[in-house]
């Protein structure tokens, strides 16, 4: 079992597509804020974050028109230098709202860095320590900090593009909008990304490694109506199946689709090198999943006949 996850994380590492890089060791450096901003999360601080939130939606309400049209032409290619300070900021400040949340409550944060998916930024920091709160509600805040302080930084940005006469600071503060509100709900809140929105769909759930367990009951199910093996009924408790069942299949979904759109986008963004990528991708979101499945299929059938006729 050691020796397959260091194969595992060796794979990872030479993942071209996807990988982490560690950067540095930002506790000492949280411990130091943390007291001035772990009022953030707060209750009374909650209700301020609910208030504006509520005024900046009626203002988007209000002036909808005005809103949807100013989209326009966000992605020229003049705007993307200030897209891309403006999504690293926002990053730095949602990885520093986990930091602050783990530390408020006793955790450690030894590890930041870069996450690069197909080439893109994106900044991490680890708190698993957060995982061992016996608290829940603790556990829950952790996942959500960042997503609820880079929600706070788009309601600010809505009420300054509603109320400002400067073209530029308009500008500004609608394309803070765009990253921060919608990027954040599309990418973090989506609990079929293990980013943040999984955590708090896991935990709220109270299914320990609902991913895991939704592939593994997938690929169960896949098994049995391919080749006739029996079904692993202790793949969850009978609470958690419906749950791990609906979450295995939308996940797998989910999965084909990103791996998918992923490959294409790189395949034609990057010319011939593209096609490299895509192959290489191909090989580590595609290849080695489906050598692991036959692996099993193998091992199973070892004691367990296929049924050849049915697969056929």
């Amino acid at each position: 079992a050691a020796q397959a996850k260091a194969n595992q994380k060796f794979i990872a590492f030479l993942n071209p597509v996807s990988f982490r890089i560690n950067l540095i060791n930002p506790d000492r450096s949280l411990k130091r804020i943390t007291p001035y901003l772990k009022h953030f999360f707060s209750s009374w601080m909650f209700i301020i974050w609910a208030l504006l939130g509520a005024y900046a939606w009626s203002l988007i309400i209000t002036d909808y028109d005005r809103f949807c049209n100013a989209s326009v032409g966000i992605l020229a290619s003049d705007r993307w230098l200030w897209l891309f300070v403006i999504w690293v900021g926002l990053k730095l400040i949602h990885e520093t709202a986990h930091g602050v949340a783990c530390q408020k409550y006793g955790g450690e944060v030894p590890e930041a860095g870069i996450l690069m998916l197909l080439f893109a930024p994106l900044v991490y920091v680890n708190v698993t320590s957060s995982w061992r709160f016996s608290n829940r509600t603790q556990r829950l805040v952790v996942s959500a900090a960042g997503m609820y302080t880079e929600l706070l930084v788009a309601f600010i940005a809505i009420i300054v593009w509603a109320h400002t006469e400067s073209l530029w600071l308009s500008d500004l503060s609608y394309q803070i909008v765009i990253m921060a509100g919608i990027s954040t709900l599309l990418f973090n809140a989506n609990p079929l990304l293990r980013f943040d929105g999984y955590y708090l769909l896991a935990d709220t759930l109270g299914i320990v490694n609902l991913y895991g367990k939704g592939q593994a009951w997938f690929g169960d199910r896949i098994r049995h109506f391919a080749f006739g093996f029996p079904l692993d009924n202790a793949l969850c408790s009978e609470r958690e199946l419906r749950w791990v069942a609906t979450y295995g299949l939308c996940s797998f979904v989910w999965r084909i689709m990103l791996c998918t759109s992923l490959l294409l986008v790189a395949s034609t963004l990057f010319g011939g090198a593209g096609l490299v990528l895509a192959l290489i991708g191909g090989i580590f979101w595609v290849w080695l999943p489906l050598r692991q499945h036959l692996r099993q299929i193998k091992k199973v059938a070892q004691k367990q006949p296929i049924d050849r006729l049915r697969f056929a």
